[in-house]
């Protein structure tokens, strides 16, 4: 008697980081990728990688469930922690990043306009480019004629233009527009709330040291306090794993224990307790396994390598382009599915199969994006730095200052 696959078997999201790995590496051979800049902790490159494929599988989890229930939901533990705690971790690459800048401000001072230009110019082309194919699918599916007023279609546009910092409502009438980008877009506005409070942070850093750690303890209390009832303060705490890890790699010799294979061991027990013991973050007791697992990844471990190899590390550069655009690439499979009169859920194996070959034509979309879209948006950092300097040196308080001072 042949026994069912369950399709939240283990197996399909090991065969899909397989065939990724293995696209990465066709892909770096006819692409080789420039050098990366030294300072760079080349294990937190990988680690984007593997985060970014994760969202993609736990998506691709749900759409298989969402095409026969309509409800936007699993019950699996391995495939929801595939979703949550790979954004949980995001955010905490993201404070351990700036806050890194920010302890290292005493040797290089921050410059914030050249910090918030570098973010700006980061997130929003590539995020705008996918809003216009999420607003192009919607009237492909709506057809080409407004079905709702005008300015209620453009309140909804801007909403979602604004990393949905005031919301994701269904745009010209098509219920549930958010299934077409997977919904990603929720995570933004937190990474824009950290940067905006990166000045606070600086401030606090900037205390005596008495002070400082009274005003930090006083922080992190609230926050587990509020961790405890809301669910956006337990999402915020994630930071706190990237904020001491941060510290953490602020000494060598710590560094040094991280790197070890015992280590490595005890990161995999982390993530593995983590995974058997709770159903996914923002809970508190996953979110401490979690972030403990990161300190020891923030400060170098690789995973016995896995972290640094080079498909990882490709992964990484294009992790942004996957987490944006994976969503908007299974939508189109589903709707073109549909169109055809095939159903890709008709199988459990049938379907993971189309979700590998997915695979393949997402990971060179995010190539093409990376490419041709952040990478030129990035190198334009310093020359718009440039031009805003010099726009505020023309402003009327500047001149007077100047003169002033003359």
């Amino acid at each position: 008697m042949v026994t069912a696959i369950h399709p939240l078997h283990p197996g399909f999201a090991i065969v899909i980081g397989i065939i990724a790995a293995l696209t990465a590496l066709a892909l770096l051979r006819l692409f080789p990728q420039a050098p990366h800049r030294p300072g760079r902790v080349s294990s937190l490159d990988g680690l984007r990688g593997f985060l970014a494929l994760g969202v993609f599988v736990h998506h691709a989890a749900i759409w298989y469930f969402y095409s026969r229930t309509g409800k936007w939901e699993i019950d699996s533990h391995l495939y929801v922690h595939l979703g949550k705690d790979s954004a949980g971790l995001f955010f905490m690459i993201t404070s351990f990043l700036f806050l890194t800048k920010l302890l290292d401000a005493g040797r290089k001072p921050v410059s914030w306009l050249h910090l918030y230009t570098s973010r700006i110019l980061r997130l929003a082309p590539l995020y705008f480019c996918s809003i216009a194919l999420l607003l192009a699918l919607v009237f492909t599916v709506t057809g080409p004629r407004l079905q709702v007023p005008l300015p209620t279609l453009l309140r909804g546009l801007a909403e979602w233009l604004s990393f949905t910092m005031f919301g994701a409502p269904d745009l010209n009438g098509l219920r549930h527009t958010y299934t077409i980008n997977a919904g990603v877009a929720w995570s933004l506005p937190y990474e824009w709330f950290f940067y905006a409070i990166l000045p606070l942070l600086a401030l606090i850093l900037a205390l005596p040291r008495r002070w400082m750690i009274v005003a930090c303890l006083a922080i992190v209390g609230g926050m587990a306090a509020l961790s405890l009832h809301n669910a956006a303060a337990r999402t915020m705490m994630s930071f706190g794993g990237g904020i001491v890890a941060a510290i953490a790699f602020r000494y060598p010799p710590w560094r040094r224990i991280c790197g070890h294979h015992i280590v490595s061991v005890l990161v995999l027990a982390l993530f593995g307790l983590a995974l058997i013991g709770y159903p996914g973050m923002p809970n508190v007791l996953a979110l401490l396994l979690i972030s403990t697992a990161f300190v020891p990844l923030a400060c170098g471990n690789s995973l016995f390598g896995a972290l640094t190899c080079a498909p990882m590390r490709f992964l990484g550069d294009i992790a942004y382009g996957v987490y944006l655009l994976h969503g908007i690439v299974l939508f189109i499979a589903f709707y073109c599915a549909d169109r055809m009169g095939l159903t890709l859920t008709g199988s459990v194996a049938g379907y993971w199969a189309s979700i590998a070959v997915l695979t393949i034509p997402l990971l060179v979309i995010c190539h093409a994006a990376y490419t041709f879209v952040e990478l030129p948006a990035m190198a334009s950092v310093p020359q718009c730095v440039a031009r805003l300097r010099k726009a505020a040196q023309r402003l009327p308080g500047a001149r007077q200052a100047k003169a002033n001072d003359a």
